[in-house]
């Protein structure tokens, strides 16, 4: 049975099916491919090990990778405008889990600019 691609590599092909990339915007791809895998790993390390932990003295606190993960998720929008990728339509980000509609309709309003 074939394994399921990543988040991360979801993005990076949905991103290369739809845009040529410069070699340079296609290493910054391939880093915010690996850094939206993080953000799913980070989340699902949250998820099991529950979003409040126990501090050294007994405190309760929000899981660390909570905080790691939105500063991957800052790390990403960085990279993603670097590229230099049009913004969806609805004014959400590429963030890998829904990239494929978001890449359909970028690619629809950058057509759709270039056409009139």
């Amino acid at each position: 049975m074939p394994e399921r691609a990543s988040a991360g590599e979801r993005l990076r092909d949905t991103v290369l099916g739809e845009f040529e990339l410069e070699p340079d915007r296609a290493a910054l791809l391939d880093q915010a491919a690996a850094v939206v895998d993080r953000i799913v790993e980070l989340e699902r390390r949250a998820d099991t090990d529950g979003l409040v932990q126990q501090g050294s003295t007994g405190q309760p606190i929000v899981h660390p990778a909570v905080g790691e993960a939105r500063q991957q998720r800052a790390l990403l929008q960085k990279l993603l405008a670097a590229i230099g990728l049009p913004a969806a339509d609805d004014g959400s980000s590429w963030d890998g889990l829904d990239a494929s509609t978001r890449a359909r309709r970028a690619a629809l309003t950058r057509w759709s600019r270039n056409a009139g």
